[in-house]
């Protein structure tokens, strides 16, 4: 028998981040990791830690030209506000924090919008 198969070792990191995803690579991360402006543009933590499960998540797929997010639909109808982002959130001027976060290039909705 031959030598076992290896895992890419950035796959055996306990925090893979967004930033860590190649291009064409999806991953689940916490929906308040994006937040929006006041004219609802989007952007998003590239710090935002990945999950394998899903639940109170958004897809983001990384691709060429940045991310790329899901709205998936929401499958627990005691959380109907599970998906509701505070208008103008996003604001470098006044929290610091948000300067590393990335414009996100594209929105798909698997879901009905609001």
């Amino acid at each position: 028998m031959g030598e076992p198969a290896r895992l890419n070792p950035r796959f055996t990191k306990e925090d893979n981040r967004l930033a860590d995803l190649e291009p064409g690579e999806s991953a689940w991360v916490d929906w308040f990791e994006m937040a929006i402006d006041s004219e609802c543009r989007c952007y998003i933590d590239p710090r935002a830690t990945v999950h394998r499960d899903t639940y109170c998540k958004i897809r983001v797929t990384r691709t060429e030209a940045g991310f790329e997010v899901l709205i998936p639909k929401n499958t627990t109808p005691h959380l109907k506000e599970l998906f509701h982002w505070p208008r103008g959130l996003y604001d470098p001027a006044r929290n610091a924090a948000y300067a590393r976060y990335l414009p996100v290039v594209k929105v798909e909705y698997e879901a009905e919008q609001p």
